[in-house]
């Protein structure tokens, strides 16, 4: 009995969040425009470029079309991601990801050096390793942010910056690597809308 209290109070209270959100952003009348985006990943070891990936997004479609991208953005815990991944062949496979906790989706600058599960990084590519690279320093500058609404309970963000990220695994041939994702409009999406 108490368990389907607690339910049904859990439910009340999601109800009233969702009645009472803090977005002021209207809805759209009719057909969204999303900004195109594109996504630049650098991988560099010992100072030196060793490999350029460029993915570009216009609406809904990824050029290259093998490569995957996508993020989101919790507002009702931070929770904040941002992926970028590629399966093009075996000297092709690759991903970088960011697990953040940002108490506001908003331009500034984020530092992290202690991790844990809410704030990691990760990076893996077949050409240097066989092995994921974990983040010992992650550098996130987002310098805009666009938020469009697709209803009135959710929508998308879009934003621009640059990703930094010093990372290590010592059972790689190549130890140590830096990877830097530059981003314009990456669409994020926005989870748990309303909070």
């Amino acid at each position: 009995m108490k368990l389907i209290r607690f339910s049904f109070l859990v439910f009340l209270l999601s109800m009233m969040m969702i009645a009472c959100g803090d977005d002021s952003t209207t809805d759209p009348d009719g057909e969204v425009d999303a900004p195109n985006g594109v996504v630049t990943l650098i991988t560099t070891i010992d100072g030196e470029e060793k490999e350029r990936l460029t993915v570009e997004r216009k609406g809904d479609v990824l050029t290259p079309s093998s490569y995957n991208l996508s993020g989101y953005y919790v507002n009702a815990n931070g929770l904040f991601n941002i992926m970028l991944s590629g399966d093009t062949d075996v000297d092709n496979n690759f991903s970088v990801g960011l697990f953040a906790v940002l108490s506001e989706l908003k331009a500034g600058t984020y530092n992290y050096t202690d991790f844990d599960d809410q704030n990691s990084g990760g990076y893996r590519n077949s050409k240097f390793g066989t092995d994921s690279y974990s983040a010992s320093s992650i550098t996130l500058v987002i310098t805009k942010v666009q938020y469009i609404a697709l209803s009135e309970f959710g929508g998308n963000y879009y934003i621009t910056g640059t990703l930094n990220m010093e990372l290590e695994n010592e059972y790689n041939e190549n130890p140590n690597v830096n990877v830097k994702l530059e981003f314009e409009n990456m669409e994020i999406i926005k989870g748990i809308t309303g909070f």
